[in-house]
């Protein structure tokens, strides 16, 4: 920062005062910032010539922290607050309010020299390894039929398997019908009704079919044959230079778990006598 003599300041200050020009004007003149004359001004005003003849000097941390707790107390601004003490520039009120509020009023306590710098170190990523494991039993397979409409023809129209199995059962709520986008609700009331154990759909009056529509139904259905299994497993690696995932996926039939299973003779004469039994209690 430039160094400014009493006499220029005094020059500055009459000039203001004589050309009623404010300190913009003058700054831009001589090249000095308008914020600094204005302060000069001001300290001129409150101070007389003694107020520019004001030197920076070392403070000592009871100054500082007197300084703040007046300003504080008496809701003063920064540049009050400066004008006020005697103190050359704002920019220092500024710092000590700064230091204070981020590391408390003890750090004004603290002699310092030259620029300040607070480092935090950076933290040394640690490697991360995430197992995830999931398995799931189902009776039925996904499929998904893409039906034309038929000009008129409200239904019924026959589901297929995922390998154009004719002879299947929908299972009960797994459906989810779509006509040209356009999510569709189960019901007689609704949009559409559905017979699970002939897997065939017919749409109600309220929705007309078209050579246009584009129906597109998805759905989990039974081959009446074995129930189906899923088994999933993950392994997620983070490291410092490399981020990796390895995840492993298993679907089959279980071919001990039969979802059609015939009784034996002696099974079904069990059963009959259970059922009798039940009748004569009833």
């Amino acid at each position: 920062m430039a160094k400014y003599s009493l006499e220029f300041k005094l020059k500055l200050i009459q000039e203001i005062e004589e050309t009623n020009r404010g300190p913009d004007y003058v700054g831009k003149k001589y090249d000095v910032r308008k914020n600094l004359i204005g302060y000069w001004n001001l300290l001129y005003k409150q101070h007389g010539v003694e107020g520019l003849g004001i030197k920076h000097g070392t403070y000592s941390g009871e100054f500082k922290e007197s300084v703040l707790e007046y300003m504080k107390q008496n809701q003063l601004s920064l540049t009050e607050t400066a004008r006020y003490f005697k103190i050359p520039a704002v920019s220092t009120v500024t710092q000590w309010r700064n230091l204070a509020e981020k590391e408390g009023r003890s750090s004004l306590y603290e002699e310092r020299r030259g620029q300040h710098f607070k480092m935090t170190p950076k933290k040394k990523k640690t490697d991360k390894i995430a197992i995830k494991s999931a398995a799931a039993i189902s009776k039925g397979k996904y499929a998904k039929n893409t039906i034309p409409g038929i000009e008129g023809n409200q239904g019924p129209y026959k589901l297929t398997g995922a390998e154009n199995e004719t002879y299947i059962i929908v299972l009960s709520g797994t459906e989810k019908v779509f006509i040209s986008g356009e999510l569709m609700v189960r019901g007689q009331e609704n949009d559409y009704v559905i017979d699970y154990n002939t897997a065939e759909i017919t749409f109600t009056a309220k929705r007309l079919i078209t050579k246009d529509s584009r129906i597109s139904i998805e759905f989990e259905y039974s081959d009446k044959n074995y129930a189906r299994s899923l088994f999933y497993s993950g392994v997620d690696y983070s490291g410092n230079k490399i981020t990796t995932n390895l995840h492993f996926f298993t679907e089959q039939d279980l071919k001990n778990q039969a979802i059609q299973q015939e009784l034996s003779d002696a099974e079904n004469h069990r059963r009959q006598k259970v059922t009798a039994k039940a009748d004569r209690s009833g």
